[in-house]
Protein backbone atom coordinates (compact mmCIF):
# COMPACT_ATOMS: atom_id res chain seq x y z
CA UNK A 1 0.00 0.00 0.00
CA UNK A 2 2.75 2.36 0.52
CA UNK A 3 4.46 2.22 -2.37
CA UNK A 4 1.38 2.73 -4.34
CA UNK A 5 0.83 5.85 -2.49
CA UNK A 6 4.12 6.36 -3.59
CA UNK A 7 3.92 6.13 -6.84
CA UNK A 8 0.73 8.04 -6.87
CA UNK A 9 2.70 11.30 -5.42
CA UNK A 10 5.43 10.62 -8.08
CA UNK A 11 2.77 10.87 -11.61
CA UNK A 12 1.25 13.67 -9.77
CA UNK A 13 4.76 15.40 -9.19
CA UNK A 14 5.02 14.68 -13.03
CA UNK A 15 1.76 16.17 -13.92
CA UNK A 16 2.32 19.67 -12.20
CA UNK A 17 5.81 19.46 -13.51
CA UNK A 18 4.95 19.10 -17.26
CA UNK A 19 1.95 21.86 -16.80
CA UNK A 20 4.88 24.46 -15.49
CA UNK A 21 7.87 23.67 -18.07
CA UNK A 22 7.43 25.31 -21.30
CA UNK A 23 7.22 23.05 -24.15
CA UNK A 24 10.65 23.17 -26.55
CA UNK A 25 10.00 25.74 -29.14
CA UNK A 26 10.74 24.74 -33.21
CA UNK A 27 12.52 26.64 -35.65
CA UNK A 28 9.41 27.88 -37.20
CA UNK A 29 8.59 29.49 -33.56
CA UNK A 30 5.99 26.76 -32.55
CA UNK A 31 6.17 24.81 -29.27
CA UNK A 32 6.32 21.30 -30.26
CA UNK A 33 3.95 19.03 -27.47
CA UNK A 34 3.47 15.58 -26.91
CA UNK A 35 -0.36 13.98 -26.77
CA UNK A 36 -2.02 12.33 -23.96
CA UNK A 37 -2.07 12.87 -20.39
CA UNK A 38 0.79 14.68 -18.37
CA UNK A 39 3.06 12.03 -16.51
CA UNK A 40 2.52 9.54 -18.85
CA UNK A 41 5.97 7.99 -19.91
CA UNK A 42 6.61 7.85 -23.98
CA UNK A 43 7.40 4.05 -24.72
CA UNK A 44 9.71 2.97 -27.01
CA UNK A 45 9.55 1.03 -29.85
CA UNK A 46 10.54 -2.38 -27.17
CA UNK A 47 8.33 -1.50 -25.21
CA UNK A 48 5.69 -0.99 -26.89
CA UNK A 49 6.50 -4.63 -28.77
CA UNK A 50 6.82 -5.90 -25.49
CA UNK A 51 2.70 -4.43 -24.40
CA UNK A 52 1.25 -6.10 -27.52
CA UNK A 53 2.95 -9.52 -27.36
CA UNK A 54 1.83 -9.88 -23.92
CA UNK A 55 -1.95 -9.69 -25.03
CA UNK A 56 -3.86 -13.17 -23.61
CA UNK A 57 -4.99 -15.50 -26.29
CA UNK A 58 -8.01 -17.09 -26.30
CA UNK A 59 -10.12 -20.08 -27.48
CA UNK A 60 -11.54 -18.92 -30.19
CA UNK A 61 -14.72 -21.73 -29.61
CA UNK A 62 -15.38 -21.35 -25.62
CA UNK A 63 -16.52 -17.65 -26.01
CA UNK A 64 -19.25 -17.90 -23.58
CA UNK A 65 -19.64 -18.26 -20.16
CA UNK A 66 -23.23 -18.72 -20.59
CA UNK A 67 -24.74 -19.65 -24.10
CA UNK A 68 -27.44 -17.16 -24.89
CA UNK A 69 -30.68 -17.65 -26.18
CA UNK A 70 -31.20 -17.94 -30.12
CA UNK A 71 -34.45 -19.60 -30.19
CA UNK A 72 -38.09 -18.31 -28.53
CA UNK A 73 -38.34 -17.98 -25.41
CA UNK A 74 -35.51 -15.58 -25.65
CA UNK A 75 -35.21 -15.53 -21.96
CA UNK A 76 -31.18 -14.93 -21.24
CA UNK A 77 -28.65 -12.61 -22.99
CA UNK A 78 -25.58 -14.84 -22.06
CA UNK A 79 -22.71 -13.98 -20.66
CA UNK A 80 -19.30 -13.89 -22.08
CA UNK A 81 -16.05 -16.23 -20.23
CA UNK A 82 -13.69 -14.32 -18.29
CA UNK A 83 -10.96 -15.44 -21.03
CA UNK A 84 -12.72 -13.25 -23.92
CA UNK A 85 -13.58 -10.18 -21.73
CA UNK A 86 -9.87 -9.93 -20.59
CA UNK A 87 -8.49 -10.11 -24.02
CA UNK A 88 -11.10 -7.22 -25.48
CA UNK A 89 -10.24 -4.89 -21.99
CA UNK A 90 -6.01 -5.40 -22.15
CA UNK A 91 -6.80 -4.34 -25.88
CA UNK A 92 -8.82 -1.64 -25.18
CA UNK A 93 -5.99 -0.88 -22.33
CA UNK A 94 -3.38 -1.00 -24.49
CA UNK A 95 -4.81 1.17 -27.48
CA UNK A 96 -5.19 3.60 -24.50
CA UNK A 97 -1.49 3.04 -23.23
CA UNK A 98 -0.60 4.10 -26.82
CA UNK A 99 -2.94 7.12 -26.74
CA UNK A 100 -1.37 8.18 -22.94
CA UNK A 101 -4.22 7.16 -20.88
CA UNK A 102 -5.04 5.62 -18.40
CA UNK A 103 -6.88 2.27 -18.16
CA UNK A 104 -10.44 1.60 -17.60
CA UNK A 105 -11.98 -1.57 -15.97
CA UNK A 106 -15.14 -3.78 -16.12
CA UNK A 107 -17.98 -3.31 -14.18
CA UNK A 108 -20.56 -5.96 -13.92
CA UNK A 109 -23.69 -3.46 -14.70
CA UNK A 110 -21.77 -2.24 -17.69
CA UNK A 111 -21.20 -5.96 -19.01
CA UNK A 112 -24.68 -6.80 -18.48
CA UNK A 113 -26.02 -3.80 -20.40
CA UNK A 114 -23.31 -4.17 -23.65
CA UNK A 115 -24.19 -8.20 -23.47
CA UNK A 116 -27.91 -7.23 -23.80
CA UNK A 117 -27.45 -4.25 -26.53
CA UNK A 118 -25.35 -7.05 -28.49
CA UNK A 119 -28.67 -9.56 -27.87
CA UNK A 120 -31.36 -7.72 -28.90
CA UNK A 121 -29.15 -6.05 -31.87
CA UNK A 122 -28.70 -10.19 -33.07
CA UNK A 123 -32.07 -11.12 -32.45
CA UNK A 124 -33.45 -7.54 -34.23
CA UNK A 125 -31.33 -8.93 -37.29
CA UNK A 126 -29.24 -5.22 -37.86
CA UNK A 127 -26.80 -3.40 -36.36
CA UNK A 128 -28.96 -0.37 -34.47
CA UNK A 129 -28.24 1.95 -31.79
CA UNK A 130 -32.23 1.47 -31.52
CA UNK A 131 -33.55 -1.56 -32.17
CA UNK A 132 -36.90 -3.26 -32.88
CA UNK A 133 -38.12 -5.47 -30.26
CA UNK A 134 -38.07 -8.79 -31.88
CA UNK A 135 -41.06 -10.98 -31.65
CA UNK A 136 -41.62 -12.85 -28.35
CA UNK A 137 -38.71 -11.37 -26.92
CA UNK A 138 -40.08 -10.17 -23.03
CA UNK A 139 -40.34 -6.22 -22.28
CA UNK A 140 -37.75 -6.19 -19.20
CA UNK A 141 -34.90 -8.00 -21.36
CA UNK A 142 -35.76 -5.47 -24.78
CA UNK A 143 -35.28 -2.42 -22.49
CA UNK A 144 -32.48 -3.43 -20.87
CA UNK A 145 -30.89 -4.09 -24.11
CA UNK A 146 -32.13 -0.78 -25.89
CA UNK A 147 -30.81 0.87 -23.19
CA UNK A 148 -27.53 -1.01 -23.84
CA UNK A 149 -27.36 -0.32 -27.51
CA UNK A 150 -27.81 3.08 -27.04
CA UNK A 151 -25.15 3.72 -24.81
CA UNK A 152 -22.50 1.26 -26.51
CA UNK A 153 -19.84 1.36 -28.91
CA UNK A 154 -21.72 -1.54 -31.38
CA UNK A 155 -19.96 -3.27 -34.31
CA UNK A 156 -21.30 -6.27 -36.65
CA UNK A 157 -19.75 -8.69 -39.22
CA UNK A 158 -21.18 -11.36 -40.90
CA UNK A 159 -18.51 -13.83 -39.74
CA UNK A 160 -17.41 -15.22 -36.68
CA UNK A 161 -15.58 -12.25 -35.10
CA UNK A 162 -13.71 -11.73 -31.59
CA UNK A 163 -14.20 -8.69 -29.13
CA UNK A 164 -10.20 -7.82 -29.92
CA UNK A 165 -11.19 -7.52 -33.91
CA UNK A 166 -14.38 -5.19 -32.91
CA UNK A 167 -11.94 -2.82 -30.24
CA UNK A 168 -9.59 -2.29 -33.26
CA UNK A 169 -12.57 -1.46 -35.54
CA UNK A 170 -13.82 1.13 -33.20
CA UNK A 171 -10.45 2.81 -32.44
CA UNK A 172 -9.58 3.05 -36.81
CA UNK A 173 -13.32 4.18 -37.41
CA UNK A 174 -12.11 5.21 -41.17
CA UNK A 175 -15.29 3.84 -42.91
CA UNK A 176 -17.79 6.16 -45.08
CA UNK A 177 -20.31 6.23 -42.56
CA UNK A 178 -17.81 7.50 -39.12
CA UNK A 179 -14.99 9.70 -40.33
CA UNK A 180 -16.69 12.46 -40.22
CA UNK A 181 -16.72 12.23 -36.41
CA UNK A 182 -14.76 9.71 -35.32
CA UNK A 183 -17.34 9.02 -32.51
CA UNK A 184 -16.07 5.12 -31.66
CA UNK A 185 -12.91 6.10 -31.66
CA UNK A 186 -13.37 9.39 -29.47
CA UNK A 187 -15.31 7.30 -26.86
CA UNK A 188 -12.79 4.07 -26.50
CA UNK A 189 -9.98 6.81 -26.02
CA UNK A 190 -11.97 9.16 -23.67
CA UNK A 191 -9.81 10.35 -21.04
CA UNK A 192 -12.25 10.36 -17.97
CA UNK A 193 -13.68 6.86 -19.17
CA UNK A 194 -12.99 4.32 -16.30
CA UNK A 195 -15.27 1.40 -16.38
CA UNK A 196 -16.62 -0.40 -19.50
CA UNK A 197 -18.33 -3.63 -20.07
CA UNK A 198 -18.67 -5.72 -23.08
CA UNK A 199 -21.11 -7.40 -25.15
CA UNK A 200 -20.92 -10.64 -28.00
CA UNK A 201 -23.77 -12.22 -29.39
CA UNK A 202 -23.08 -14.97 -32.39
CA UNK A 203 -26.20 -15.77 -35.09
CA UNK A 204 -25.85 -18.30 -37.91
CA UNK A 205 -28.29 -16.28 -39.40
CA UNK A 206 -27.56 -12.68 -38.92
CA UNK A 207 -23.56 -12.75 -38.31
CA UNK A 208 -21.44 -11.40 -34.88
CA UNK A 209 -22.91 -8.56 -33.00
CA UNK A 210 -20.71 -6.75 -30.68
CA UNK A 211 -21.35 -3.76 -27.82
CA UNK A 212 -18.54 -2.05 -25.33
CA UNK A 213 -20.47 -0.03 -22.76
CA UNK A 214 -18.89 3.50 -23.77
CA UNK A 215 -21.10 6.22 -21.18
CA UNK A 216 -18.69 5.91 -18.07
CA UNK A 217 -17.28 9.44 -17.42
CA UNK A 218 -16.78 8.78 -13.89
CA UNK A 219 -13.15 9.22 -13.77
CA UNK A 220 -10.77 11.53 -12.21
CA UNK A 221 -10.14 14.88 -14.58
CA UNK A 222 -6.97 14.65 -16.33
CA UNK A 223 -4.68 17.06 -17.57
CA UNK A 224 -3.56 17.24 -21.38
CA UNK A 225 -2.78 19.69 -24.09
CA UNK A 226 -4.54 17.51 -26.65
CA UNK A 227 -5.31 13.41 -27.41
CA UNK A 228 -4.03 12.32 -31.12
CA UNK A 229 -4.47 8.73 -33.24
CA UNK A 230 -1.67 8.20 -33.58
CA UNK A 231 0.08 9.88 -31.17
CA UNK A 232 3.22 11.56 -30.78
CA UNK A 233 6.20 9.16 -30.70
CA UNK A 234 7.11 5.60 -31.24
CA UNK A 235 3.70 4.00 -32.86
CA UNK A 236 2.96 1.11 -34.27
CA UNK A 237 2.01 1.00 -38.41
CA UNK A 238 0.07 -1.95 -39.83
CA UNK A 239 -3.03 -4.30 -40.67
CA UNK A 240 -3.96 -4.14 -36.69
CA UNK A 241 -3.34 -0.48 -36.14
CA UNK A 242 -2.58 2.22 -38.28
CA UNK A 243 -3.12 1.57 -42.18
CA UNK A 244 -2.83 3.69 -45.07
CA UNK A 245 -6.47 4.90 -45.09
CA UNK A 246 -6.68 5.51 -41.56
CA UNK A 247 -8.24 8.96 -40.64
CA UNK A 248 -5.58 11.29 -38.20
CA UNK A 249 -7.50 12.92 -35.21
CA UNK A 250 -6.84 15.35 -32.84
CA UNK A 251 -9.03 16.07 -29.79
CA UNK A 252 -8.11 19.50 -28.05
CA UNK A 253 -8.83 19.57 -24.38
CA UNK A 254 -12.04 22.24 -24.19
CA UNK A 255 -10.15 23.85 -20.73
CA UNK A 256 -6.79 24.89 -23.24
CA UNK A 257 -8.44 25.54 -26.45
CA UNK A 258 -11.29 27.83 -27.65
CA UNK A 259 -13.57 25.83 -29.83
CA UNK A 260 -11.71 25.35 -33.19
CA UNK A 261 -13.00 26.48 -36.57
CA UNK A 262 -12.64 24.99 -39.95
CA UNK A 263 -12.55 28.25 -41.67
CA UNK A 264 -9.84 29.04 -39.10
CA UNK A 265 -7.92 25.66 -38.77
CA UNK A 266 -5.26 24.69 -41.00
CA UNK A 267 -3.16 21.43 -40.43
CA UNK A 268 0.23 20.21 -42.63
CA UNK A 269 1.55 16.98 -42.33
CA UNK A 270 5.57 16.53 -43.34
CA UNK A 271 6.88 13.27 -43.99
CA UNK A 272 10.46 13.71 -42.96
CA UNK A 273 12.11 11.26 -45.22
CA UNK A 274 11.45 13.07 -48.02
CA UNK A 275 9.74 16.42 -47.04
CA UNK A 276 6.23 15.91 -48.98
CA UNK A 277 3.69 17.85 -47.16
CA UNK A 278 -0.15 17.58 -47.40
CA UNK A 279 -2.16 20.37 -46.11
CA UNK A 280 -5.73 20.66 -44.81
CA UNK A 281 -8.11 23.50 -44.51
CA UNK A 282 -11.48 24.71 -45.23
CA UNK A 283 -15.23 22.88 -45.56
CA UNK A 284 -17.04 21.06 -48.14
CA UNK A 285 -15.32 17.83 -48.11
CA UNK A 286 -17.28 14.71 -48.75
CA UNK A 287 -16.43 11.45 -46.55
CA UNK A 288 -15.27 8.45 -48.78
CA UNK A 289 -13.75 5.72 -48.58
CA UNK A 290 -10.64 6.54 -49.67
CA UNK A 291 -8.69 10.20 -50.65
CA UNK A 292 -8.08 13.45 -49.02
CA UNK A 293 -10.37 14.51 -45.73
CA UNK A 294 -10.42 17.07 -43.11
CA UNK A 295 -13.66 18.01 -40.80
CA UNK A 296 -13.51 19.85 -37.55
CA UNK A 297 -16.02 17.88 -35.49
CA UNK A 298 -17.50 19.57 -32.15
CA UNK A 299 -20.00 16.88 -30.84
CA UNK A 300 -19.91 15.52 -27.79
CA UNK A 301 -18.46 12.18 -28.65
CA UNK A 302 -16.57 11.32 -25.12
CA UNK A 303 -14.75 14.95 -25.59
CA UNK A 304 -15.53 17.69 -28.28
CA UNK A 305 -13.11 19.50 -30.44
CA UNK A 306 -11.86 17.19 -32.76
CA UNK A 307 -9.78 18.06 -35.75
CA UNK A 308 -10.13 15.15 -37.99
CA UNK A 309 -8.12 14.75 -41.76
CA UNK A 310 -6.65 12.06 -43.87
CA UNK A 311 -3.96 12.37 -46.63
CA UNK A 312 -4.57 10.35 -49.77
CA UNK A 313 -1.00 8.98 -51.70
CA UNK A 314 0.79 7.07 -49.05
CA UNK A 315 0.87 3.41 -49.57
CA UNK A 316 1.89 2.42 -46.06
CA UNK A 317 3.63 4.17 -42.96
CA UNK A 318 7.05 4.22 -41.88
CA UNK A 319 9.46 6.72 -39.70
CA UNK A 320 8.95 9.81 -38.98
CA UNK A 321 5.79 12.15 -39.98
CA UNK A 322 5.25 16.01 -38.17
CA UNK A 323 2.05 17.46 -37.61
CA UNK A 324 1.52 21.36 -37.54
CA UNK A 325 -1.66 23.25 -36.94
CA UNK A 326 -2.53 26.32 -37.11
CA UNK A 327 -5.73 28.69 -36.51
CA UNK A 328 -5.98 27.75 -32.97
CA UNK A 329 -7.01 29.86 -29.59
CA UNK A 330 -6.76 29.88 -26.15
CA UNK A 331 -10.19 30.18 -24.09
CA UNK A 332 -8.87 33.78 -23.98
CA UNK A 333 -8.16 34.81 -27.37
CA UNK A 334 -4.80 34.00 -27.84
CA UNK A 335 -3.01 31.87 -30.45
CA UNK A 336 -2.46 28.17 -29.17
CA UNK A 337 -1.05 26.50 -32.56
CA UNK A 338 1.56 24.31 -31.88
CA UNK A 339 3.65 20.78 -33.72
CA UNK A 340 3.77 16.99 -32.47
CA UNK A 341 5.75 13.87 -34.33
CA UNK A 342 4.82 10.70 -34.59
CA UNK A 343 7.34 7.90 -35.22
CA UNK A 344 5.37 4.90 -37.51
CA UNK A 345 7.30 1.55 -36.89
CA UNK A 346 6.43 -1.86 -37.69
CA UNK A 347 4.58 -3.51 -34.65
CA UNK A 348 5.45 -7.25 -36.12
CA UNK A 349 9.13 -6.85 -36.69
CA UNK A 350 9.12 -5.37 -33.10
CA UNK A 351 7.64 -8.02 -31.31
CA UNK A 352 10.04 -10.97 -33.88
CA UNK A 353 12.97 -9.00 -32.82
CA UNK A 354 12.12 -9.56 -28.21
CA UNK A 355 12.69 -13.26 -28.62
CA UNK A 356 14.18 -14.08 -31.88
CA UNK A 357 14.93 -17.94 -32.07
CA UNK A 358 16.06 -19.30 -36.04
CA UNK A 359 16.53 -23.00 -36.91
CA UNK A 360 19.69 -22.38 -39.22
CA UNK A 361 21.09 -19.63 -36.30
CA UNK A 362 20.94 -22.09 -33.38
CA UNK A 363 22.68 -20.66 -30.23
CA UNK A 364 26.02 -20.92 -30.03
CA UNK A 365 26.42 -20.97 -34.31
CA UNK A 366 29.81 -18.80 -35.48
CA UNK A 367 27.20 -17.04 -37.39
CA UNK A 368 24.37 -16.37 -34.67
CA UNK A 369 25.56 -13.53 -32.48
CA UNK A 370 25.63 -10.96 -36.12
CA UNK A 371 22.46 -12.56 -37.32
CA UNK A 372 20.38 -12.01 -34.20
CA UNK A 373 22.21 -8.32 -34.05
CA UNK A 374 21.72 -7.63 -37.64
CA UNK A 375 17.63 -8.36 -37.29
CA UNK A 376 17.13 -6.50 -34.03
CA UNK A 377 18.46 -3.61 -35.44
CA UNK A 378 16.76 -3.52 -38.88
CA UNK A 379 19.54 -3.65 -41.14
CA UNK A 380 18.49 -7.26 -42.52
CA UNK A 381 15.72 -9.37 -42.39
CA UNK A 382 15.11 -12.48 -42.34
CA UNK A 383 13.29 -14.87 -44.42
CA UNK A 384 10.63 -16.23 -42.12
CA UNK A 385 9.86 -16.22 -39.04
CA UNK A 386 12.11 -19.07 -38.54
CA UNK A 387 14.62 -18.49 -40.89
CA UNK A 388 17.17 -16.59 -41.46
CA UNK A 389 18.38 -17.73 -45.04
CA UNK A 390 21.89 -18.12 -43.26
CA UNK A 391 23.66 -20.41 -46.11
CA UNK A 392 21.79 -18.01 -49.02
CA UNK A 393 23.70 -16.25 -51.69
CA UNK A 394 23.44 -12.62 -51.30
CA UNK A 395 22.42 -10.47 -54.34
CA UNK A 396 23.79 -7.19 -55.11
CA UNK A 397 21.00 -5.45 -54.19
CA UNK A 398 20.50 -7.21 -50.55
CA UNK A 399 24.76 -6.51 -49.92
CA UNK A 400 24.03 -2.81 -50.47
CA UNK A 401 21.21 -2.76 -48.63
CA UNK A 402 22.62 -4.32 -45.55
CA UNK A 403 25.68 -1.87 -45.99
CA UNK A 404 24.04 1.09 -45.96
CA UNK A 405 21.74 0.16 -43.25
CA UNK A 406 24.96 -0.52 -41.23
CA UNK A 407 25.74 2.75 -41.77
CA UNK A 408 23.09 4.61 -40.68
CA UNK A 409 20.92 4.45 -43.43
CA UNK A 410 22.16 8.06 -44.59
CA UNK A 411 20.10 10.39 -47.21
CA UNK A 412 21.79 10.17 -50.51
CA UNK A 413 22.56 13.73 -51.65
CA UNK A 414 21.30 12.55 -55.42
CA UNK A 415 17.82 12.05 -56.97
CA UNK A 416 18.99 10.73 -59.94
CA UNK A 417 19.49 7.05 -60.31
CA UNK A 418 22.21 5.77 -62.95
CA UNK A 419 20.98 2.49 -63.56
CA UNK A 420 17.90 1.50 -65.74
CA UNK A 421 17.52 -2.08 -63.96
CA UNK A 422 16.41 -0.09 -60.55
CA UNK A 423 12.97 1.14 -60.43
CA UNK A 424 12.16 3.89 -58.15
CA UNK A 425 9.75 1.92 -56.48
CA UNK A 426 13.08 -0.61 -55.45
CA UNK A 427 13.34 -0.67 -51.26
CA UNK A 428 16.61 -0.62 -51.75
CA UNK A 429 16.27 2.83 -54.45
CA UNK A 430 18.06 5.10 -51.73
CA UNK A 431 20.95 2.61 -50.66
CA UNK A 432 22.14 2.15 -54.26
CA UNK A 433 21.81 6.00 -54.61
CA UNK A 434 24.11 6.67 -51.37
CA UNK A 435 26.48 3.43 -52.26
CA UNK A 436 27.27 5.27 -55.92
CA UNK A 437 27.45 9.00 -55.27
CA UNK A 438 30.21 7.56 -52.16
CA UNK A 439 31.80 5.19 -54.87
CA UNK A 440 31.04 1.78 -52.71
CA UNK A 441 28.87 0.19 -55.08
CA UNK A 442 29.32 0.57 -58.81
CA UNK A 443 27.14 -1.05 -61.91
CA UNK A 444 27.93 -4.03 -64.11
CA UNK A 445 28.26 -1.01 -66.52
CA UNK A 446 27.16 2.70 -66.96
CA UNK A 447 23.32 1.51 -67.09
CA UNK A 448 23.15 -1.71 -65.44
CA UNK A 449 23.47 -2.98 -61.86
CA UNK A 450 22.06 -6.33 -62.17
CA UNK A 451 20.45 -5.88 -58.50
CA UNK A 452 19.68 -9.99 -58.73
CA UNK A 453 23.10 -11.25 -59.63
CA UNK A 454 25.29 -13.29 -56.61
CA UNK A 455 28.25 -11.15 -55.01
CA UNK A 456 31.37 -12.58 -54.58
CA UNK A 457 33.22 -12.56 -51.32
CA UNK A 458 36.03 -10.58 -52.62
CA UNK A 459 33.65 -8.10 -54.17
CA UNK A 460 31.28 -8.27 -50.75
CA UNK A 461 34.81 -7.23 -49.09
CA UNK A 462 35.47 -4.36 -51.35
CA UNK A 463 32.01 -2.90 -50.79
CA UNK A 464 32.98 -2.85 -46.84
CA UNK A 465 36.58 -1.85 -47.42
CA UNK A 466 35.15 1.71 -49.69
CA UNK A 467 32.85 1.93 -47.36
CA UNK A 468 35.11 2.09 -44.70
CA UNK A 469 37.64 4.76 -46.12
CA UNK A 470 39.56 2.51 -48.61
CA UNK A 471 42.19 2.44 -45.57
CA UNK A 472 45.71 0.84 -46.85
CA UNK A 473 46.71 -2.44 -45.49
CA UNK A 474 49.79 -3.86 -43.99
CA UNK A 475 49.85 -7.03 -43.50
CA UNK A 476 51.23 -10.09 -45.06
CA UNK A 477 49.02 -11.83 -47.73
CA UNK A 478 47.90 -15.41 -46.08
CA UNK A 479 45.82 -16.47 -48.73
CA UNK A 480 47.23 -18.37 -52.00
CA UNK A 481 44.19 -18.02 -53.95
CA UNK A 482 44.52 -13.70 -53.77
CA UNK A 483 47.06 -12.49 -55.79
CA UNK A 484 49.43 -9.81 -54.18
CA UNK A 485 48.15 -7.17 -56.94
CA UNK A 486 44.53 -8.26 -57.52
CA UNK A 487 41.38 -5.60 -57.72
CA UNK A 488 40.45 -6.87 -54.12
CA UNK A 489 43.56 -7.62 -52.53
CA UNK A 490 44.07 -4.59 -50.57
CA UNK A 491 40.11 -4.95 -49.51
CA UNK A 492 40.70 -8.38 -48.08
CA UNK A 493 43.95 -7.89 -46.44
CA UNK A 494 42.58 -4.74 -44.56
CA UNK A 495 39.88 -6.72 -43.72
CA UNK A 496 42.49 -9.56 -42.27
CA UNK A 497 44.35 -6.70 -40.71
CA UNK A 498 41.67 -5.64 -38.39
CA UNK A 499 41.25 -6.42 -34.58
CA UNK A 500 39.59 -8.32 -34.35
CA UNK A 501 39.75 -9.46 -38.23
CA UNK A 502 36.46 -9.14 -40.17
CA UNK A 503 37.62 -12.26 -42.34
CA UNK A 504 39.79 -15.02 -41.58
CA UNK A 505 39.10 -16.72 -45.08
CA UNK A 506 37.83 -19.61 -45.58
CA UNK A 507 40.76 -21.69 -44.29
CA UNK A 508 44.22 -20.53 -43.19
CA UNK A 509 45.15 -20.36 -46.89
CA UNK A 510 42.22 -19.59 -49.03
CA UNK A 511 39.85 -16.88 -49.23
CA UNK A 512 37.64 -18.16 -52.10
CA UNK A 513 37.47 -15.04 -53.81
CA UNK A 514 34.91 -15.89 -56.10
CA UNK A 515 32.79 -17.99 -54.32
CA UNK A 516 28.84 -16.45 -53.46
CA UNK A 517 28.78 -14.76 -50.34
CA UNK A 518 26.17 -16.22 -48.03
CA UNK A 519 23.80 -14.01 -45.66
CA UNK A 520 25.42 -15.17 -42.67
CA UNK A 521 28.80 -14.06 -44.03
CA UNK A 522 27.71 -11.09 -45.07
CA UNK A 523 26.28 -9.91 -41.61
CA UNK A 524 28.70 -11.66 -39.44
CA UNK A 525 31.67 -8.93 -41.94
CA UNK A 526 29.67 -6.16 -41.04
CA UNK A 527 28.75 -7.01 -37.22
CA UNK A 528 32.49 -7.22 -36.75
CA UNK A 529 33.32 -4.47 -38.51
CA UNK A 530 30.68 -2.23 -36.56
CA UNK A 531 30.27 -3.68 -32.93
CA UNK A 532 34.71 -4.66 -33.05
CA UNK A 533 33.38 -7.91 -31.61
CA UNK A 534 34.90 -11.61 -33.23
Amino acid sequence: MRKRGRAAALALALALLAALVPAPARADGLPALESGVYGQEKLTQEKIAALFADEPKVDPEALYQREPDLDAPYEDAGKIAEAHNNAALTRLNDLRRLAGLPPVTIEAQYEELAQAGAYVDALYGALSHYPGQAEGLGNSLYALGAKGAASSNIAWSSWKTDLVFSVDLWVNDTDEANISKLGHRRWALNPTMDKTGFGYCFSEDAGSFTAMYSFSRSGPEQSYDFLSWPASGNFPAGEDFFESDTAWSITLNPKKYAKPSINAVKVTLTRESDGRQWEFSGPGQIPSATGDYFNVEGSNYGVDNCIIFRPSGIDSYDGRYTVTVTGLKTPSGDNADFTYSVDFFDLQSAIRKLDLHFSDAPEGGSYTPAILWGVKNGYVDPVSDTAFGTYSACPRWEVVAMLWNACGSPKPTSTQMPFTDVPASAPYYEALLWAYEKGVAKGVNETVFSPESTVERAAAMTFIHRAAGEIAAEAENPFTDVPAEGAYTQAILWAVSQTPPITSGTSDTAFSPYAPVERGQMITFLYRWKTGNP
